[in-house]
């Protein structure tokens, strides 16, 4: 009678080690997918706030104002990584500024690990914003803002072109990447028309 012969030390560390090569080299492009992914879906996020404060303007014959917020992560560091839309109030008073903002729903975060890149180049809508201010949102106390207006007729209170570029524009990195001098392999860009309040979304 054959007797099986089971594997012996030296082949059971071969099979370990081939394994081991094959997880590390299928983690990073498990991890690039991932990150792509929620840069996609930041990019959807961002856009669709931009038309919901066009939709919402229009619709109920109000100024709608986008903001921005500046947040800090857990290691001190801040980012341009959260939005919300406020309806804007009366100037009863007369002194140059809106009485009353209303939130509009609750603040929109973007994906973990996802950021705006608030380079004057890449993100005018982040640089050249024509308001800001100081808020407190549920993550972050006195969170630095910077934010724009869609007005009743669906257009947004900027100039025709920036300053810094030919659009007005958002771009969105990966957290590790947010201080570099030229654009990642990977980004989302998100374009705004001041003239008629639509957006359009472009990716390499």
């Amino acid at each position: 009678m054959n007797k099986q012969r089971g594997f012996s030390l030296v082949e059971l560390l071969v099979i370990l080690g081939i394994l081991g090569l094959l997880v590390g080299v299928s983690i990073p492009a498990l991890t690039s997918l991932s990150k792509g992914a929620d840069l996609g879906s930041a990019g959807k996020s961002v856009t669709g706030q931009l038309e919901l404060a066009r939709q919402t303007a229009t619709a109920r014959n109000l100024w709608i104002e986008l903001r921005i917020y500046e947040t800090m992560n857990r290691s001190g560091k801040k980012f341009y990584n959260s939005l919300a839309l406020f309806s804007v109030g009366e100037d009863e008073d007369g002194d140059g500024q809106p009485d009353e903002f209303r939130p509009e729903g609750r603040v929109v975060g973007l994906p973990r690990g996802v950021v705006f890149m608030p380079s004057g180049e890449y993100s005018t809508l982040i640089s050249e914003a024509p308001q800001s201010g100081q808020a407190s949102i549920p993550s972050t106390r006195d969170a630095n803002y910077v934010a724009f207006r869609f007005k009743p007729d669906g257009s947004v209170s900027l100039e025709a072109k920036p300053i810094s570029g030919s659009s007005w524009t958002l771009t969105l990195v990966a957290e590790k990447d947010v201080e570099a001098s030229v654009l990642p392999a990977d980004y989302v860009r998100i374009s705004l028309s001041p003239q008629i309040g639509t957006t359009q979304l472009s990716r390499p």
